[in-house]
C-alpha cells in the first residue's frame, strides 16, 4: 500500500514507521482512480480494447485505496473483492500465445479471436462502471454528502412478474415528468420522483436530475445514444447511463443492465422498449 513513511532513531539505528495517508491524500487517490476508470471507458467507447491487465490493475489499485480508507469503505471493498474480471478460456489462450489483434493470428481462424474479443469488450465496460460507482460512493461518504445510491432507496418497486426480461418491458413517456411502465398485463404510471430521478439539491422546487434527462433523450432516440466527438461531454453520458441502469434495475428487479454499450455501432442501446414524450417529432406519436 502507498502509506507514507517517516524515519526515527532508536538506539542509534534508523527505523521506518508507517504513517497513514491523510484524508486529502486518499481523496486525491480516489479521484485519480475514478479518472483512470473513465479513461478506460472512453477507450472502449472509441473502439479501442483495453487488455485485461489494465482492468485488473485498476481493480487492484482501487482495493488498496479502499483498504487504506478503512471502515467507511468496508462495504464497497467487499463488493469490489468479489467482482469477477475473468476472461474466457478462448481469449486467455490467444493472449497466452501473444495474440492481441486479429492480424497477429498465425495459426487458427482470426474470426475466432475476434468473437472472443468482442465478448470481452461487451462484458467489461459495465464492470469498470461498477468500480467507478463504488469509488464514487466512498468519495461521497468522505466528503459528507449524500451518495447517489440514496436516490434508489426512494424507488417504489414495480410488481414485475417472475422470469421477466428487459425485452418484455415497455416504458412510455406520457409527459416530461412521468412514464407509463408496462410488463405483460401489468401497467402503472410513475413520476420521476417515484423512480429515483429527483434532483435533491433543491428542496423548494423539485425537478428531475440530469440522469432523467439522459433517460428521456434515450427514449426520444429510439433507445440509442451514439458516441459524441466532444471528449468532455461523453463521460457525462456514460455516468448518467450508469445511474439510469441502477434505477431501472431496482425499479423492475431485473438483475442485468437494461442499457449496454455496443462497440460496433459505438452507441448505448436499450434492451427494453422506450417511447419518447407525445410531442416528440422523432417518435411520430
Amino acid at each position: 500500500m502507498s502509506s507514507g513513511f517517516f524515519a526515527a532513531r532508536l538506539g542509534g539505528s534508523r527505523i521506518a514507521i508507517a504513517t497513514p495517508p491523510s484524508k486529502g491524500m486518499l481523496l486525491a487517490r480516489l479521484e485519480g482512480l475514478i479518472r483512470e476508470g473513465q479513461k478506460q471507458l472512453r477507450a472502449f467507447a472509441e473502439g479501442r480494447t483495453q487488455f485485461i491487465a489494465y482492468v485488473r490493475d485498476l481493480k487492484e489499485r482501487a482495493q488498496h485505496c479502499l483498504a487504506d480508507i478503512g471502515e467507511p469503505a468496508q462495504k464497497e471493498l467487499r463488493e469490489l473483492a468479489t467482482m469477477d474480471l475473468s476472461i474466457s478460456e478462448d481469449l486467455a489462450g490467444w493472449y497466452a500465445k501473444g495474440v492481441y489483434n486479429d492480424f497477429e493470428v498465425k495459426e487458427g481462424d482470426p474470426s475466432d479471436f475476434l468473437r472472443a474479443q468482442a465478448e470481452y469488450d461487451q462484458a467489461t465496460p459495465p464492470k469498470i462502471q461498477s468500480i467507478i460507482a463504488l469509488l464514487g460512493q466512498v468519495r461521497a461518504k468522505m466528503l459528507g454528502i449524500a451518495p447517489a445510491v440514496e436516490a434508489e432507496s426512494l424507488i417504489r418497486p414495480f410488481p414485475t412478474p417472475e422470469g421477466t426480461t428487459w425485452a418484455d418491458v415497455l416504458i412510455r413517456f406520457t409527459g416530461d415528468f412521468e412514464v407509463q411502465i408496462s410488463v405483460a398485463d401489468r401497467s402503472e404510471v410513475r413520476t420521476y420522483i417515484e423512480m429515483g430521478f429527483e434532483d435533491r439539491r433543491g428542496k423548494r422546487n423539485p425537478k428531475p436530475d440530469r440522469n432523467w434527462v439522459v433517460f428521456r433523450d434515450l427514449a426520444e432516440r429510439n433507445g440509442e445514444i451514439r458516441s459524441t466527438k466532444e471528449a468532455a461531454e461523453w463521460p457525462k453520458v456514460e455516468k448518467a447511463v450508469q445511474a439510469v441502469n441502477a434505477r431501472l434495475k431496482q425499479l423492475l428487479g431485473i438483475p442485468d443492465a437494461p442499457i449496454t454499450y455496443d462497440r460496433r455501432s459505438k452507441c448505448y442501446k436499450a434492451k427494453l422498449k422506450l417511447i419518447g414524450p407525445p410531442d416528440n417529432p422523432e417518435t411520430g406519436i
